[in-house]
């Protein structure tokens, strides 16, 4: 039985055929000569296949594939001395195949024009030869699984990039150029990874182009581990496929979503990390938007489970940053109290909450959490810092089933807004003076620090620390005047690596330290208000030799007293004691007249 062979036969030609099937929808097949019987040998095929557009499908149905001998499929130069299957795109060879099987891969060319060569050699055991599926690629179908080149226009929506599902030739690459709106950057995440591959350099990868700078290179799941953002409106993706493959999903399995965020004078992402944020002295302020884009928080793979992102303010040398916050919403089920944002309380710790800190992370500006700020306010809380850098961490756990709902449901909910500015240095500003204490112990036994000098209402926040350099027994703290807002308004001091934090309604402090100690720090907070500040330390020997003597002096009287309070007690048990003796002898007297009188009495009555 032999089918009717569709095509034109080519004149004066063997078996030569013209195919016009790819005009119409659908598809139509292409069968080897004298199918489903054996071929002839020798034999020398060309089949043309010209499409009305670029791109044609051959194979991936469950078509009969058996030219040659082999138990299995074969590709490549396996193939050249056995019976085997060419296929030509835009004349350059893409493919060859020989050997048996039931699923021939699909096979996706780039131009129209596709020629099927097939050639048997002069003697071979007797094989039924092939019929292959053949259909134009759908120009309206955007799917990457059909093409291995592609052109993805980004916008704020989340889109997904697949890996190629058909045949690739040796050194394949397969390009995905991203391109969004100038002004805005590409944010990609890879959502899934499975590989067999080991990462050498004959291995199927995926790489992340920036321009010119290859920014990823993956190829095992453990190069998954962050997202990464373009520095400009495009990306580049390239698939790499050394060897070939039959089918690439089965080699190198991925699923890459992407979207379009904020402009790059927004801040730069930070690579490396899942959401750090710079804001370098390019621009002197503007608008900020913390967490963007909030699409990391579908949770892909490896994402943590709890979400520390660093956001930081670097200013130019001799500047400060002034960061005005008007709108932080948190997720409404977590409820925010006073421990939370207690500087104390790690940062590890399972509460959702945003601390701004100086570059030294020790010295707090302030902290905010749920139910803090939950709105936009038409005063906005203000943040002053004292160098050139500012830091904001903010810290969210991640719940995939509750963020996925909440982002949905609520679209402002996890957003930070605010702006920042980087001011220059001000002639009227009050100014800290040194950082910098040095006591000289032979001359001075008390010390103190006054600040200011001069009262002065404080026009903009500040932040000063001074570092006291002494031989330091005893602290304490004669005047302090702040306003009332403690997170913005307060006194910090750090001895022994502990730190005391003072607000406006602390009482008088003092402590004396067990071991004298060579240096202290203490930072004043000020927002409002006129603050000030008076602290005074000992540093004398022979104080520290006086108040050994006093404890010596207080541990001999107690233990006088201890003594007498001994005896005391001695004595009143020997009286308590003599006094029990009286009475039981007492009663035993009386009980023996008793029984005298008794036997008198009786002995009487018998004489």
């Amino acid at each position: 039985m032999i089918l009717v062979t569709p095509g034109k036969k080519v004149p004066f030609t063997e078996c030569d055929r013209i195919y016009n099937c790819l005009e119409y929808p659908g598809y139509c097949q292409v069968n080897s000569p004298s199918y489903p019987g054996v071929y002839l040998r020798p034999m020398n095929c060309s089949f043309f296949l010209k499409s009305p557009e670029p791109g044609v499908i051959v194979g991936g149905r469950y078509e009969l594939f058996e030219v040659g001998g082999g138990l299995r499929l074969f590709a490549g130069a396996a193939c050249d001395l056995d019976d085997h299957l060419e296929i030509y795109d835009g004349g350059e060879l893409v493919a060859k195949f020989c050997g048996r099987t039931k699923r021939f891969p699909r096979i996706v060319t780039k131009t129209r024009d596709v020629i099927i060569r097939f050639v048997s050699t002069h003697a071979g055991p007797p094989s039924k030869g092939f019929a292959l599926s053949v259909e134009r690629s759908p120009p309206h179908l955007a799917d990457n699984q059909i093409r291995c080149s592609q052109t993805f226009k980004v916008g704020s929506s989340v889109e997904s990039l697949k890996s190629p599902h058909h045949w690739l030739a040796p050194k394949s690459h397969c390009s995905y150029h991203l391109v969004t709106k100038p002004g805005k950057q590409i944010w990609l995440a890879f959502k899934s990874l499975r590989t067999r591959s080991s990462c050498s350099e004959f291995d199927d990868h995926v790489q992340v182009w920036d321009g010119l700078e290859m920014i990823l290179s993956v190829c095992r799941n453990s190069s998954l581990t962050y997202p990464v953002v373009s520095k400009s409106n495009q990306l580049k993706i390239v698939y790499v496929s050394p060897t070939g493959t039959f089918d690439a999903s089965s080699r190198l399995f991925f699923q890459i979503k992407f979207t379009a965020v904020n402009s790059i004078e927004t801040g730069q992402h930070v690579n490396g990390t899942w959401c750090d944020m710079e804001f370098r002295p390019h621009r002197l302020g503007g608008p900020f938007s913390l967490l963007n884009p909030k699409e990391i928080l579908l949770a892909p793979p490896k994402m943590p489970k709890v979400l520390l992102c660093r956001y930081r303010f670097i200013a130019p040398e001799g500047h400060t940053v002034r960061l005005h916050l008007n709108h932080a919403v948190f997720e409404p089920l977590f409820k925010c109290n006073n421990a939370i944002c207690d500087p104390n309380v790690r940062l590890n710790t399972s509460y959702d909450r945003l601390i701004i800190t100086e570059k030294i992370e020790s010295i707090h500006l302030g902290c905010e959490c749920g139910g803090r700020v939950s709105e936009k306010h038409q005063h906005p809380l203000i943040y002053h810092s004292r160098g050139s850098e500012m830091v904001l961490q903010l810290k969210l756990r991640l719940n995939p089933d509750l963020l996925d709902s909440s982002t949905k449901n609520s679209p402002e909910l996890y957003q930070f807004q605010g702006r920042y500015q980087f001011m220059p240095p001000d002639p009227e500003h009050l100014h800290c003076g040194h950082g910098k204490i040095m006591v000289d112990n032979a001359t001075n036994s008390v010390s103190f620090f006054h600040f200011p000098t001069v009262d002065k209402y404080v026009s903009s926040p500040i932040l000063c620390q001074w570092n006291i350099q002494a031989n330091i027994s005893k602290i304490r703290i004669e005047k302090l005047n702040l306003a009332k807002d403690c997170r913005t308004n307060f006194l910090q001091v750090k001895v022994s690596d502990q730190i005391h934090k003072l607000c406006h309604d602390s009482k008088s402090w003092n402590v004396t330290l067990e071991e004298p100690v060579d240096t202290f720090e203490f930072t004043l907070m000020a927002s409002k208000g006129a603050p000030h500040v008076l602290i005074d330390w000992s540093s004398d020997e022979r104080e520290s030799e006086l108040e050994e003597c006093y404890d010596l002096l207080t541990l001999a009287l107690l233990t006088i007293c201890a003594a007498i309070v001994t005896m005391c007690l001695v004595l009143m048990a020997v009286m308590l004691v003599w006094r029990v003796r009286g009475k039981v002898w007492t009663i035993w007297r009386r009980k023996s007249e008793q029984r005298y009188n008794t036997v008198t009495v009786r002995h009487s009555t018998f004489w």
